[in-house]
């Protein structure tokens, strides 16, 4: 994926592969959490880029959320994925990897109340979301 590829080599400290622990299946489209490997980013397109009837443009939203566990490093490792995932996403990265878009808010927020489930079972969860700009050639 485009985002793993900007972030470096798992041999690098602190990237995201290195902070899972595993070169594959970092980033994947959001699935339930009994089907993957912590910690995990999973991500969501919250909104596509259309034009209102007003005339006002919607820009894309996407959602991350990063996952982790006790066992996988708590809320520590959730949050410095977030930190990973806004440090490389930025519009000269995602150009490099042919994405014509620009990253134009970053709202990021924690554990949710809706997820006392996940809380119990001892996951953690940081969301990160991000409005891009489309770029128009």
């Amino acid at each position: 994926m485009a985002i793993v590829a900007a972030d470096g080599p798992p041999t690098t400290p602190g990237t995201i592969q290195a902070l899972c622990g595993r070169a594959t299946e970092v980033i994947q489209a959001a699935q339930p959490l009994a089907d993957v490997v912590l910690p995990v980013i999973d991500y969501l397109f919250v909104e596509t880029s259309q034009t209102a009837a007003s005339g006002d443009r919607r820009e894309p939203l996407v959602q991350f959320d990063t996952w982790t566990d006790a066992a996988t490093g708590g809320l520590d490792v959730a949050e410095r994925l977030a930190d990973r995932l806004e440090a490389i996403l930025t519009e000269p990265n995602l150009r490099a990897q042919g994405i014509d878009a620009a990253p134009v808010g970053f709202l990021r927020r924690r554990d949710g109340t809706e997820l006392e489930d996940e809380l119990a079972a001892g996951r953690r969860r940081v969301t990160l979301e991000i409005t891009f700009s489309l770029q128009r050639g």
